[in-house]
């Protein structure tokens, strides 16, 4: 396989985060200055749930360029998963203030934002975009995930997107995970919904399925 970062990205973005890596590191070999094979290896890293890779390649991509909000949207990230929740917060509003104008990296820091039941900050995050991006699937996932947990039950967004997610649901558990906490939000006294067998499927949704309060 030819070495490249396109190659990379490639497998990257095709879920081969092994293949990737192994592209990315090669690359960094030869050269340990460029920014997007750091920033690939420390991502690759994060999805293959080690964390202390990550940490290391966000760092040394903040030490290359201490104003790429990528670097700080990924350290926050990782300093989540250690209980970090102070500089993580710190880590994710240096993103965005260097994300000016507002682009499509507010939809990463909202999804960090909302994994770790940030969703207030999650909402304010993407409002500057909402009109830009409105129509992409990863936007109206985390648009519609902190309205349904901010309870802005009478939203004008609410109805078009969970009719789209309606529509697709069986292509993504968690389209199924909002339709469910939508009915639960305006059906209160009903009993809490059993979505063992989703979390089953799916149970990287369960923190998520907590802030929706669908687990007690």
């Amino acid at each position: 396989m030819a070495l490249s970062i396109e190659t990379a990205r490639t497998l990257e973005e095709s879920g081969d985060y092994v293949g990737a890596l192994v592209q990315y590191r090669s690359l960094y070999a030869e050269d340990s200055g460029n920014e997007d094979v750091i920033l690939g290896i420390a991502q690759c890293a994060l999805a293959l749930d080690n964390p202390e890779l990550a940490f290391e390649f966000f760092v040394k991509l903040l030490i290359q360029n201490h104003n790429n909000p990528w670097g700080y949207v990924g350290r926050a990230n990782v300093l989540f998963r250690y209980a970090q929740t102070d500089r993580a917060l710190s880590d994710l509003a240096r993103a965005i203030e260097l994300d000016n104008p507002a682009t499509e990296l507010r939809i990463d820091c909202a999804a960090v934002l909302n994994d770790n039941g940030f969703s207030d900050l999650a909402y304010e995050t993407l409002q500057p975009i909402r009109k830009a991006h409105f129509e992409e699937t990863d936007f109206q996932c985390e648009w519609i995930f902190a309205i349904l947990v901010t309870d802005r039950r009478n939203h004008p967004d609410i109805r078009p997107i969970l009719d789209s997610f309606a529509a697709h649901r069986d292509e993504d558990p968690f389209y199924t995970l909002c339709l469910t906490a939508w009915d639960h939000l305006v059906h209160p006294g009903e009993a809490l919904p059993d979505i063992s067998e989703l979390l089953e499927e799916a149970p990287e949704l369960v923190c998520r399925a907590q802030y929706l309060g669908l687990i007690q």
